[in-house]
């Protein structure tokens, strides 16, 4: 029987090499042979695969995957085309194919995905999962128990045990535009090695949720569209406390529900409203004021990245945009000019 070398299996898209894949920090397998991948799958997600439809010939596969903020990902590549029998899988699961197309049959449904197209696979749920030449998707997996408690923490008020979400039908990844665009941001972060831990990808994580929520929750929706609540100025100034507190922290809405005693939409909109700036931005400012702190301490001695990570910008160029529009200058040359100042003795 033919195989692939890991090294093969590794690069078998250009677009998508192991080492820069979604998810890559955090592999899960890689086979380049049919006995391989079917006990890798086996072992991992319970998975039979259909070694009979398997064509002469080699055959790979890859699989990585995260849990960050309550939210799982996963993210596999598998050449050439494969049949593959998942039993009980646990959760709500949204399907973004990336490369490729797939079939999944449940229950004498099917759901049809591709680069275009998405869907919601019910909780403990038996599929099969056809995968054409090549196909590559990441798999969002939500806890239904959680994702409940997060829409009420959101809305303060009681939505209907069964959230209504729709299954196995193919929906337009435009009109799920906001989950697949954190989605894909989310993993890109978490290709990252100890981005699983930072506060960019836990808020990510909390942003794909509430995405999730607003765009499959019809109840949810509904509640969003409707006027919030006025909450206080003493619960303002109690979520500003909070985050004054928790400035390097994600921050997720249960916190503030739990904190203000309120729902976090009402806090949030009348925050705004006082402030005149979004909770989120409000705490984005004080991380740049820390991180000018810290590039103006004379005891300073990490670099700018490192600064930008520790005060939570996974991203360096988000970092500088956002430094700049806040001090009027790169954070570079703010630490540029106090190591001059530093090496010249003024007084």
């Amino acid at each position: 029987m033919a195989t692939w070398s890991l090294a093969e299996v590794g690069h078998f898209d250009a677009r998508f090499p192991a080492s820069s894949a979604p998810l890559a920090a955090h592999p899960i397998f890689r086979s380049g042979d049919r006995d391989g991948l079917a006990l890798e799958l086996d072992r991992n997600y319970g998975a039979a695969l259909n070694a009979a439809r398997v064509r002469d010939g080699a055959v790979a596969g890859m699989a990585n995957r995260a849990e960050v903020g309550g939210v799982h990902l996963h993210y596999c590549h598998y050449k050439p085309a494969v049949e593959i029998a998942f039993s009980s899988m646990a959760g709500l699961r949204q399907m973004i194919c990336l490369a490729g197309a797939g079939v999944f049959v449940r229950g004498g449904r099917r759901l049809s995905v591709d680069p275009a197209t998405t869907g919601v696979l019910p909780p403990g749920s038996d599929f099969e999962a056809h995968y054409d030449e090549d196909y590559q998707q990441l798999v969002l997996q939500f806890d239904e128990s959680a994702l409940h408690r997060r829409a009420e923490a959101i809305t303060g008020s009681p939505l209907p045990a069964e959230l209504g979400v729709t299954f196995m039908q193919g929906e337009s990844q435009r009109a799920r535009l906001q989950s697949v665009a954190i989605a894909r941001a989310l993993a890109q972060v978490l290709s990252l090695e100890g981005a699983a831990t930072g506060i960019t990808a836990t808020e990510l994580a909390n942003a794909l949720a509430g995405a999730f929520l607003l765009e499959n929750v019809p109840a949810f929706a509904e509640r969003i569209a409707a006027p919030a609540r006025e909450a206080s100025p003493a619960k303002t100034r109690q979520l500003e406390d909070y985050i004054q507190q928790n400035w390097n922290q994600a921050i997720s809405v249960e916190d503030v529900a739990a904190a203000c005693g309120v729902s976090a939409r009402s806090v949030f909109a009348q925050f705004r409203k006082h402030r005149g700036l979004t909770p989120l931005a409000y705490q984005r400012n004080l991380r740049l004021d820390q991180a000018r702190r810290m590039l103006l301490s004379p005891d300073n001695s990490l670099s700018v990245i490192d600064v930008a990570m520790a005060c939570g910008f996974a991203s360096f160029g988000h970092f500088a945009r956002r430094y700049r529009d806040r001090f009027g200058e790169l954070p570079s040359a703010t630490k540029v000019r106090r190591e001059w100042v530093a090496g010249h003795d003024l007084r």
